[in-house]
């Protein structure tokens, strides 16, 4: 592992990483809800974080370098949900270190890439793709961490919006419903930040929170992306939230967030 940024070989082949991926997955219980959710997720993004980085004027193979980042940035859910039946990481592991030990301990990124030059770029940057703020590392290893985190948080944005609610809610959907949202919280979205854990109170928080994740959003593919998909007022309007302050609240919200879009797709 001496080559810190190196890229991917000519000869690399996503159906091979697949194939490795689906050997990898079919350990665990496919049929769980939550697994299936995150298999669909991880290809998703895969093919997102590929999509964003041809946008944005990169080479073939870091495209390339990138769709698998993107296939193995959840690897870890795999054993979380496995081990303790949840998505909550305060609540078990961190899911992204547990991912990067996964990784290791297979040789997932050697083996689906074909080499080891570049195994160090891709655990960095799943080791970082949940955090609140990217550390400071190389300018390689920086640029697939932003394109990793732009792809997962879209494909978040469609997760709340398309899969079974008793699998993304973070509490029972009356309680959301009848919610507010904290001073906390909105203070978050009035600075343009994302939320932290330790800030959110109810579970109207917990739901919101997420659309904060937008003003992380390095690149413009993935604000267009976002816009032409209609992902944040759709996200906000699947829950109809019957509470009169809190529904006055998620409009302030969805104009901010879809603001924030806008200006950023206009180069403000």
């Amino acid at each position: 592992m001496n080559e810190k940024g190196g890229s991917l070989p000519s000869f690399f082949s996503r159906e091979n990483a697949l194939r490795l991926f689906w050997a990898y997955a079919s350990r665990y219980d496919t049929g769980n809800g939550k697994i299936r959710l995150k298999i669909d997720h991880m290809l998703r993004v895969a093919d997102l974080c590929a999509t964003f980085a041809r946008q944005i004027g990169l080479a073939e193979r870091d495209e390339d370098q990138a769709w698998l980042i993107g296939l193995l940035h959840d690897i870890g859910r795999f054993e979380q949900v496995k081990k303790y039946d949840t998505f909550l990481d305060g609540k078990s592991e961190n899911h992204a270190l547990l991912g990067v030990k996964e990784i290791k301990k297979e040789r997932l990124a050697e083996r689906m890439a074909m080499t080891d030059a570049c195994n160090e770029t891709i655990c960095t940057a799943i080791a970082c793709h949940n955090m609140l703020a990217l550390p400071a590392m190389d300018e390689r290893k920086l640029l697939f961490a932003k394109l990793l985190r732009d792809a997962d948080k879209v494909d978040i944005f469609y997760v709340r919006i398309h899969d079974p609610l008793e699998d993304v809610l973070p509490g029972k959907r009356e309680e959301i419903e009848a919610g507010v949202v904290s001073k906390e919280v909105m203070d978050c979205f009035a600075r343009h930040v994302q939320v932290p854990s330790n800030v959110r109170k109810s579970t109207l928080d917990l739901w919101v929170s997420v659309l904060a994740f937008v003003f992380d959003i390095n690149y413009a593919p993935a604000f267009r992306h976002v816009k032409e998909q209609r992902l944040l007022p759709r996200m906000i309007q699947r829950i109809a939230i019957v509470n009169e302050e809190g529904a006055r609240q998620a409009r302030l919200i969805e104009e901010e967030v879809c603001g924030y879009v806008e200006r950023r797709i206009n180069g403000e």
